[in-house]
């Protein structure tokens, strides 16, 4: 849900919904994916930027601010870290 709505990543809040302790949480999400509960954040917020580019109308900065980023520079830098290409280039590389 959190990605739905752009809030921050949020564990406390997190680990409250499914009745865990913030520390039990975050070694759960590690031992299903294998990943700090940080990192598999990041990576679902930017497989769902993917999908929006791919497949959307929306502009480079609509998505970032829907995905909860700081703003679209912050954005770029991730997904461009993430994926070699900016999300514009991206987006022309892989149209829908």
């Amino acid at each position: 849900r959190a990605l739905d709505d752009g809030a921050p990543g949020n564990v406390a809040d997190w680990a409250e919904r499914v009745n865990y302790s913030a520390d039990h949480f975050c070694r759960r999400i590690r031992a299903l994916t294998g990943e700090s509960h940080n990192a598999f954040y990041q990576r679902r917020r930017l497989q769902r930027a993917v999908a929006a580019l791919v497949h959307g109308q929306e502009s480079v900065s609509e998505i970032a601010h829907r995905l909860g980023f700081t703003d679209s520079a912050h954005f770029c830098r991730v997904f461009k870290a993430s994926y070699q290409l900016s999300p514009s280039a991206y987006r022309d590389r892989f149209p829908g």
